[in-house]
């Protein structure tokens, strides 16, 4: 079964690389693992971990949906079918 992406969760990658970077940079100041952070804002520790798997689920996802519209191009859209 094929899951499909909320257009929204796209344009929130950007949001999710720019968390991710600053929680990198708090935790390098503070000396503290990015999990510890996690777990005490929000009890997952695994959040980080989470968060950057689903910035590469997305980009995987954009780049097979570039891929078959390349291969598909809208004036042939009878391939797309």
């Amino acid at each position: 079964m094929t899951s499909l992406v909320p257009i929204g969760t796209i344009v929130r990658m950007g949001t999710h690389h720019k968390i991710i970077a600053e929680l990198d940079a708090y935790c390098e100041r503070a000396g503290i693992e990015p999990s510890t952070v996690c777990r005490k804002a929000t009890g997952n520790p695994r959040l980080r971990d989470r968060l950057i798997s689903r910035i590469e689920r997305t980009n995987s996802d954009v780049a097979a949906l570039r891929r078959f519209m390349d291969a598909n191009p809208a004036e042939n859209a009878e391939a797309a079918e």
